[in-house]
């Protein structure tokens, strides 16, 4: 119709309607809103009798209701897959919202996992640092021990450093010890000479 209006939705008639139903639901709007009857309102009955009389002879012109009724088809059809791409959207959008909070959350609990990661190699280098301080001030005693002619103990604590190291640094130790011990005999002894 030249308005844009439904002819079945002016007659008030389905689809499926008969042609006889389309012609009893145009006399009886036709009767309603004839000029001659609503004399108080005739251009709104004019109009509404002239949607009726476009609507009857759309609906009762087979090749005009078999167009308008493949068109009808194809808007329903439209709708319907509209219909189902909004679900489909909607769906997709709701997938990708849901994607994003797990990977924000992954994501919150790798940030959280590397910090602790990162504070815990920080606490064990500040261990580490403090335990090889400890080993360092331990050897540096029994040099000065050895380097005084003192006899170094041989039991010294096991400490987290290998017994072969262990054994190296006290070979060198009473080495040394030994060598200074020498030394001073022999400046001794040429003090006495």
């Amino acid at each position: 119709m030249e308005d844009g209006s439904c002819p079945y939705e002016v007659l008030g008639v389905p689809t499926t309607a008969t042609e006889a139903e389309i012609r009893k639901a145009y006399k009886k709007l036709a009767l309603k809103y004839h000029p001659d009857k609503n004399p108080d309102d005739p251009e709104t009955a004019e109009k509404m009798f002239r949607r009726a009389v476009m609507a009857s002879e759309m609906l009762l012109d087979a090749t005009a209701k078999a167009a308008y009724d493949k068109v009808l088809k194809a808007r329903q059809a439209a709708r319907v897959r509209s219909e189902k791409m909004d679900a489909e959207h909607r769906k997709a959008r709701e997938d990708l919202e849901a994607r994003e909070q797990a990977h924000k959350r992954s994501k919150t609990a790798a940030e959280t996992l590397q910090r602790d990661l990162e504070a815990q190699i920080r606490r064990l280098r500040a261990e580490g640092a403090r335990k090889l301080q400890e080993e360092e001030d331990r050897f540096r005693e029994m040099l000065r021990t050895a380097n005084r002619g003192d006899q170094v103990d041989a039991t010294v604590v096991k400490s987290d450093f290998s017994e072969d190291f262990e054994a190296k640094v006290l070979a060198r130790m009473r080495a040394h010890g030994h060598a200074r011990r020498e030394h001073m005999q022999q400046q001794q002894q040429q003090q006495a000479a």
